[in-house]
């Protein structure tokens, strides 16, 4: 018989295409100190105030509630940042029903804040610390406060909206005329004006 022919070696298969490298993501431990209020608890003022921009403010107060009430309960925040704070308030309408949790027949709660909505809840936390303090409110922060406390996402506080209103009275001159037509509407629209006011 004749030989066998020498087998020819197979063609090698082309090589496969490079494929694009896939970024890795970042390790936890860099993620933490990237964006801190995302992932631990707000430890102070300014932090809670970066947690409420980054989340939106009844998002943040929902998920930083006890933090935010640890915090005032040592008083570290400031007039500034607490009128900030109702600035942001007053602009979520939402705020008046959000986050209170409904009554159920015979269930016993330790706290009966669970079932006030989150903007009943911000009033009356900074309520006494505010209004101990009103001679040091800037005519800025007065506005503020008056605005957010007349607006469809608070509820109103009477007493506060009192010792505002004396406020004004005593230093009217310090406001500029955009600010007491806003506060004198406010006071209007809400029947809260009286023979002196």
């Amino acid at each position: 018989p004749a030989p066998a022919a020498p087998r020819q070696p197979l063609p090698q298969p082309p090589a496969p295409p490079q494929l694009p490298q896939v970024p890795q993501p970042p390790p936890l431990q860099q993620l933490q100190s990237a964006a801190p209020s995302l992932v631990q608890e707000p430890q102070t003022p300014d932090e809670v105030l970066h947690a409420l921009r980054v989340s939106g403010v009844q998002a943040g107060l929902e998920r930083h509630w006890e933090q935010v009430k640890h915090l005032h309960s040592k008083e570290q925040f400031s007039l500034a940042q607490i009128a900030w704070i109702f600035d942001q308030c007053r602009r979520v309408p939402s705020l008046r029903h959000a986050g209170a949790k409904p009554r159920r027949p015979g269930v016993l709660v330790d706290d009966e804040e669970v079932f006030r909505p989150l903007g009943a809840r911000v009033v009356q936390l900074f309520t006494n610390f505010v209004c101990a303090r009103i001679p040091e409110l800037t005519p800025d922060q007065i506005t503020c406060f008056i605005e957010a406390l007349t607006s469809q996402a608070l509820p109103m506080d009477e007493f506060w909206l009192f010792m505002l209103a004396k406020r004004v009275q005593d230093t009217a001159s310090q406001f500029n005329a955009e600010q007491i037509a806003s506060i004198a509407r406010r006071y209007s629209d809400k029947s809260l004006e009286d023979d002196e006011f």
